[in-house]
Parts: structure tokens; C-alpha cells; sequence
């Protein structure tokens, strides 16, 4: 299998500033299905999606198995002042929290997670009653990626490339493939949408900004028409409830 157009390997990074982009806009996707209360959010990373959504609750409980990526949303959210999230150095599959919350978010972190099912049976426990859960995975059918597959840059749409796998990556979702999976668990879907129409890959993105080619107008067209078409976005996500 040749390496993926996607992710680059050493020559360019893994996080492209197009990350934190889709993840300025995700929030408005979702901010209608926010609710106020406690949030726990599985895999924070650099903390871009945490800063966007910490005014929108009481406390967020962040939890990343990379002591370096907590470190970083700490210093982050120092930076921008904002005090109402508890850090928590966790495997997911080994969280145990004495809460229970209204909003459960994975962004980019379930594609992480071998074994799903016991993951997402574990995370009822910590919702309420009335909790949703979000969950935001890179789109197996996304145009960019449609192209590196027509190219035979990568072997086919759903194919786990060498790269995404050094990066911890277990699977390429559609969203056929993840309603299938929550409602596998016992969850409802709510909603489903797509952020982003995605023609190029990050990096490509990335040195269209730079170089002025594209503007800030482009990207707000191609979020959206990621609405229109979110079988095309760069991402996809399901909200469920129990």
C-alpha cells in the first residue's frame, strides 16, 4: 500500500492548521445539541475543541492518555483563561469517574479505540438520562480521500493507510459503518452530519492559506457545502442518546 496524500509522513506534520479550522466549525454543527450541565470529552489532544466548547459548560472532565497532550491543554487553556475543565492522565477503557454527565464528545479519538463496543457500553454509565453523546471521525468517503483512491495513493476508501496506523488508527468510518456501531451498543442516533467539503487533503489546504490562494470565504463554502453534501465532508458525526 503507498502512503496516503491524507497524512503526510515525516516531511509534513500530522496536525495541519485545516484541524483547527474543522474544529471552529464543528462547534457550530453541534452547539444546538448542547445542553449547559458537566461535559467529559475522550481525547483532547492539542485542546482545540476544548477551548471552543469550555464557555458552553460547567466543568469539562478531559481526558487523554498522553500526558504530553494534557500538558499542552493546560497551557492552553491557561493562555486563554479558562479554569473550569479537570485534567485526567487515562486510557479510555480504564476511566473511572464518581460523575455523571449531560455531554460525552469524541472528536477524532474513537478511530483510536480497538475494541468499540466495550468502550461505548462503558460511557452509558457515565450519562445521564437525558446525556448525548458526540462522536466526530474522519470520513471514509470524504472527496479528497475519493481522489488519493481513484489515484492509487491509497488502496481503497475505508483502507487504514501505514500512516494513519503509526498515528493509532484501527478504522475508516462511513457513517453507515458508525450508526451501525452505536446502535449495535444501545444507542440512538439523533443526528448525523458532515463538516467541511473536502476537494483537498490538509496539507494541500494548508498551503493554499499560506499562499493565498484560498481565503477565508472559500473555506466558509466549503463548510456550507459539506451541509449539502456531508457524505463529502471532511469529517462526520453521530449524536445519540440512550
Amino acid at each position: 500500500m503507498k502512503n496516503s496524500t491524507e497524512i503526510k509522513d515525516s516531511k509534513i506534520k500530522y496536525k495541519h492548521n485545516f484541524d483547527h479550522i474543522l474544529r471552529e466549525y464543528l462547534v457550530r454543527d453541534l452547539r444546538p445539541y448542547f445542553s449547559g450541565g458537566d461535559a467529559i470529552e475522550l481525547g483532547c489532544y492539542h485542546g482545540d475543541f476544548t477551548k471552543n466548547i469550555a464557555k458552553h459548560f460547567n466543568n469539562i472532565y478531559a481526558v487523554d492518555a498522553s500526558i504530553a497532550a494534557i500538558n499542552t491543554l493546560k497551557n492552553n487553556a491557561s493562555e486563554n483563561n479558562i479554569d473550569n475543565i479537570i485534567y485526567i492522565n487515562q486510557f479510555f477503557e480504564d476511566l473511572e469517574l464518581p460523575v455523571k454527565v449531560d455531554h460525552i464528545f469524541m472528536v477524532h479519538s474513537y478511530e483510536h479505540v480497538k475494541n468499540r463496543k466495550e468502550l461505548l457500553e462503558s460511557l452509558k454509565n457515565y450519562l445521564n438520562d437525558s446525556g448525548r453523546l458526540f462522536i466526530v471521525v474522519p470520513n471514509a468517503y470524504a472527496a479528497s480521500r475519493q481522489i488519493a483512491a481513484c489515484m492509487g495513493i491509497i488502496d481503497y476508501n475505508h483502507a487504514v493507510t501505514e500512516s494513519e496506523k503509526v498515528h493509532g488508527h484501527y478504522s475508516t468510518f462511513s457513517l453507515d459503518i458508525l450508526n451501525f456501531e452505536l446502535r449495535q451498543a444501545g444507542f440512538k442516533v439523533i443526528k448525523n452530519g458532515g463538516v467541511m467539503f473536502k476537494p483537498l487533503a490538509n496539507y494541500q489546504f494548508d498551503l493554499c492559506l499560506q499562499h493565498q490562494i484560498i481565503d477565508k470565504e472559500f473555506i466558509e463554502g466549503c463548510y456550507l457545502l459539506g451541509n449539502i453534501y456531508p457524505e463529502l465532508a471532511a469529517s462526520i458525526y453521530s449524536i445519540c442518546e440512550l
